[in-house]
């Protein structure tokens, strides 16, 4: 075996800047013992368990992450044997070690990794080439989906899947090992993972603000994103969605830029254009490019796979993405896109996806609904939000006050059911939610 055979993929990280106080937290919710830290992509550090307790006994409460990380991290590539792992661990008395390809972090190995191997690993050793065929395309068919994450590894013995680690529900842990039996050579599933309870969005009388700036980032050649939950490998406890809005992804494509072609199940794709135009392509046939103002759903449903794309060599393209988890899972994937036009949504709010498609909107397979306006000078709208239920508010441009609280580009505001004011904007335009607690709600 090698690290790549029992590595955690993909890593759970932070930046430089992020709190102690969020580092603590990440540990204990992941019940991991250390995080790495990234800048710009690159390994700058690592913080563990003891970081904290000794910034914790020098009397010091606050800081960052960049205060206490250690600085010279022991590292490994993914070709390094098990074995050399697990001598550099003892040698060296540490607990995790990160796994880098071509400079990029790819995975970690901890000693729970180690440990993991030994329970399950079988004495045919002729089988290697069979796990690791088994394992490269089972986490290939896991890494498409939006709800896997970095708090589950895999591991594949004797055609054996195993997984370790957390899940944050037993439909996911369901979901997980269909995926997992769907693979040729598989020849049963063993889950040993235990579940954790996400944190949801505070939802009190005053609300919650999301701040731009507080935003995870993220750059993939000519992509860069700004996460306002958890995303990809851009994880933070206390921001893992709203309801069933699992994501409101800020994309910029540069030029001539885009995603290549991967696949989704059982998950609601909403794009909304703000600048440039938008190329999309799926397994369903469509081909499309989206202008600002434009949306589209593309709900995954069974599996679809599809493309992102900037066509134009001169102007970037920037939209949102927005995942939401559906009421119902395994119906036909489907495709739908609209042109909203600008006088539909001045100064009063514009359905732009709900459930039964009502008023030209886009449908989608949640009990929930999703408004766009624009708003200027002294043009004011409400929303009727009924109780029992969440709104959610993404500003895309401009600034406008929503329920009192000031917000500009790039903030989100949670608050709970009632009557959400949107008043007070400046050249604003902004996405509003009207979302069940639960996906099934």
């Amino acid at each position: 075996m090698k690290a790549s055979d029992i590595m955690t993929s993909p890593v759970v990280s932070v930046g430089p800047d992020a709190s102690l106080r969020q580092v603590a937290a990440l540990l204990s919710e992941r019940r991991i013992s250390g995080v790495p830290v990234l800048e710009d992509e690159r390994l700058v550090g690592l913080v563990s368990q003891a970081d904290l307790l000794r910034r914790r006994r020098s009397g010091a409460q606050a800081g960052r992450a960049r205060d206490i990380m250690t600085h010279e991290v022991m590292t490994v590539s993914a070709d390094t044997p098990v074995a050399e792992v697990a001598a550099l661990l003892e040698g060296y008395g540490i607990k995790r070690v990160p796994v880098l390809e071509e400079g990029r972090l790819v995975g970690i190995v901890s000693r729970s990794n180690l440990v993991q191997a030994l329970a399950v690993q079988g004495p045919l050793e002729e089988t290697q080439s069979d796990d690791d065929a088994i394992r490269a395309a089972l986490l290939a068919a896991l890494e498409r989906q939006p709800w896997w994450g970095s708090e589950s590894n895999v591991i594949v013995a004797g055609g054996v899947v195993h997984y370790w680690g957390a899940t944050r529900s037993e439909d996911l842990r369901a979901a997980a090992c269909a995926i997992a039996q769907s693979i040729p050579g598989v020849r049963r599933v063993e889950d040993h993972r235990f579940t954790v309870r996400e944190r949801p969005v505070s939802t009190g009388p005053a609300g919650e603000i999301r701040r731009a700036s507080q935003r995870g980032h993220s750059k993939h050649g000519g992509v860069e994103a700004w996460h306002s939950f958890s995303f990809g490998n851009y994880y933070d406890p206390a921001r893992m969605g709203c309801g069933p809005l699992r994501a409101i992804n800020e994309k910029l494509v540069r030029p001539g830029a885009g995603s290549t072609t991967y696949g989704l199940r059982d998950v609601e794709v909403i794009a909304y254009v703000l600048e440039g135009a938008l190329g999309h392509t799926d397994s369903l046939d469509n081909s499309i490019a989206l202008l600002p103002g434009g949306a589209h759903c593309l709900s995954a449903g069974s599996g679809v796979r599809f493309s992102e794309t900037n066509g134009s060599e001169s102007q970037a393209s920037r939209f949102l993405q927005i995942w939401l988890e559906p009421d119902r899972l395994g119906v036909p994937a489907s495709y739908e896109h609209r042109q909203f036009s600008a006088d539909s949504k001045r100064g009063r709010l514009c359905l732009i996806a709900s459930p039964d498609g009502r008023d030209g909107s886009l449908r989608i397979n949640q009990n929930a609904l999703l408004h766009a306006a624009l708003f200027d000078g002294p043009e004011r709208a409400q929303l009727e939000v009924a109780p029992g239920r969440l709104a959610y508010a993404q500003v895309a441009c401009g600034a406008i006050t929503v329920q009192g609280q000031a917000l500009g580009a790039g903030d989100g505001f949670a608050c709970a059911g009632g009557t959400i004011a949107l008043e007070e904007g400046r050249n604003a335009e902004v996405l509003v939610f009207d979302l069940p607690h639960q996906a099934s709600d």
